[in-house]
């Protein structure tokens, strides 16, 4: 029986793998990184179009219910955005965290030099709060730190968001390294594959790569990006608890 799901997470964590592994099942189709599907048959699509989330589940569930295949999605919305319209497909969700210290070092590097960031990506919210914090700590607000913010509180909003919808959680580090926690995942997003489970995920793990690790080496904190992630990380750690819900998990104290 044909099913429909979603893999949310923002990035850095080892989505495209996943996505691969998913697609590679037998009657499992899985896309990556995107917010429209085309319908079927198919239509175009003007560049840069992006479905609701609402209209996003509902094309999967159409797709799925015509081909008899199941049909799902891993990145492309963040957070809980996909939470209701797949539950509401009756379909199933996940969140991926990973190490908060090394999603930021790795998407930093990503979206340091990424044009589009730079050109209004980022609200004017963060550049007030980047203002504030360089006047009360005495230094300069670059466009670099402003990057860093936006990538923080992207990491902890959306982190936030995924252990709030009381969903399956699971770690990039236990997935691509650990045959049974990736076969749990696949299991809880495909209960109608159970019989391929074991099969995709002893051919997977192992096979998946850390983003950029040895890049990751180029980036360290200086005492300015260090203060900002702790200023972000402390308000987290008091309005939510964020840091108490990262050590429940096993990630603790962060950089």
């Amino acid at each position: 029986m044909a099913n429909v799901f979603y893999v949310s997470s923002w990035g850095g964590s080892a989505t495209r793998w996943l996505a691969g592994v998913l697609d590679e099942m037998p009657d499992v189709r899985c896309h990556h990184g995107t917010r429209a599907i085309k319908t079927l048959p198919a239509i175009g699509f003007p560049s840069g179009y992006d479905q609701s989330p609402d209209a996003f589940a509902a094309t999967m569930h159409a797709r799925a219910r015509e081909t008899g295949v199941s049909e799902g999605s891993v990145h492309g919305f963040h957070g809980a955005a996909m939470l209701e319209p797949i539950r509401d497909q009756g379909g199933r969700f996940a969140g991926i965290l990973r190490r908060p210290v090394d999603r930021i070092r790795s998407l930093y590097l990503l979206y340091r030099d990424n044009p589009r960031v730079h050109e209004g990506g980022i609200e004017a919210a963060y550049t007030e709060r980047l203002k504030v914090l360089a006047e009360t700590h005495g230094f300069e607000p670059t466009r670099d730190r402003l990057v860093l913010l936006w990538v923080v509180m992207g990491t902890f909003g959306y982190d936030l968001e995924l252990f709030q919808t009381g969903e399956p959680l699971f770690r990039m580090e236990d997935i691509t390294k650990d045959r049974e926690s990736l076969a749990r995942l696949l299991r809880h997003l495909l209960p109608a594959h159970a019989q391929h489970v074991d099969e995709a995920a002893e051919r997977a793990v192992g096979t998946g790569r850390r983003n950029a690790r040895s890049v990751l080496d180029t980036f360290r904190y200086n005492d300015t990006d260090r203060l900002i992630f702790k200023s972000v990380a402390a308000d987290f750690q008091h309005r939510y608890g964020l840091g108490d819900r990262y050590a429940a998990i096993g990630y603790g104290q962060q950089e």
